[in-house]
């Protein structure tokens, strides 16, 4: 299997150094994958022009590292209509309503969401009506959830320390699960509470 990446600030000797194979442009990226994971961070104008007028005030910029939207209708029609497109990252990254559009032309074979534009997804979201023909999985944002992240939950959960369990969701939501396993089965340990 060939792994391709691109995104708007990845470079040739990033990929080299990984063993995968650099895509120069977006386009050629969807044009050519018969699977696209999506692992980008959002980030709209709004948040990047803070930093441009924090660090270079007499920068002006068309916000080219600006993320929201990023794969759109016109993007999803490069796709082959064999390929799939896997989102676990953030929601707005796609415009969901040319997703929708390009999912009922048939633009792409199936397309998996763990993350939407609102959370939950309401009930009469379009998306769910789409998902009972099997071309959509959808899954309420717990990509990020193993086996092992479940048995050190049940192990906090038992303790009943909400300090534990509040520096756990912190960790687990915004920084390595594996480290955060680490950091609370090591503590649990050191206490008596975990058992073999």
């Amino acid at each position: 299997m060939e792994v391709q990446a691109w995104s708007p600030n990845l470079t040739k000797e990033r990929c080299d150094a990984e063993g995968i194979k650099f895509i120069a442009g977006k386009e050629e990226l969807f044009e050519t994958s018969d699977v696209i994971s999506i692992h980008l961070v959002l980030a709209s104008c709004t948040s990047l022009s803070i930093h441009v007028v924090l660090f270079a005030p007499l920068i002006e910029t068309s916000c080219p590292l600006a993320t929201a939207g990023i794969v759109d209708y016109s993007t999803l029609s490069l796709m082959k209509p064999t390929a799939f497109l896997i989102n676990t990252s953030r929601g707005p990254l796609i415009k969901e309503a040319d997703l929708v559009r390009a999912i009922k032309e048939g633009k792409i074979a199936g397309v998996g969401l763990d993350v939407f534009d609102i959370e939950p997804l309401p009930l009469n979201h379009e998306l769910r009506e789409l998902a009972k023909d099997r071309k959509v999985t959808l899954s309420p944002h717990i990509g990020y959830v193993d086996e092992k992240l479940y048995s050190v939950g049940y192990l906090l959960a038992q303790r009943r320390d909400p300090s534990v369990l509040n520096l756990f969701i912190l960790f687990t939501v915004f920084g390595s699960y594996s480290g955060t396993i680490r950091l609370v089965t090591s503590m649990l340990t050191s206490t008596g509470t975990r058992r073999s």
